[in-house]
């Protein structure tokens, strides 16, 4: 699979270099850096209801709008600014470090 790495500052370090896996997205609008989590297949952003921070899973590559369950890339490891990540308003990115660490996923 191929890996986007984009200038835009979603990637901080490749000592943990950024993989790519196609994942199942639900339906929605989501943006690059959106945190996922995965709930019976489908992956959704981390804040929805049924996704909290125990489902996380992934890391969107890039802009989506679904109208249906749609395969997308995401990363699935790597270093991320988790100021350029995206989680649902009232979500706080930092209790996803520790399941993300689990994951081989380092948010700074």
């Amino acid at each position: 699979m191929k890996t986007i790495i984009n200038p835009d500052g979603l990637i901080w370090g490749i000592q943990v270099y950024p993989l790519t896996q196609e994942i199942t997205l639900a339906p929605g609008t989501y943006k690059r850096g959106d945190a996922l989590g995965v709930v019976n297949g489908k992956h959704g952003l981390i804040g929805e209801i049924g996704f909290d921070a125990t489902t996380f899973n992934a890391v969107l590559c890039a802009d989506m709008t679904a109208v249906e369950d749609v395969p997308v890339m995401a990363y699935v490891n790597g270093q991320f600014q988790g100021s350029k990540m995206r989680v649902k308003e009232g979500f706080d990115i930092e209790t996803l470090k520790p399941e993300a660490r689990k994951l081989q996923i380092f948010i700074k």
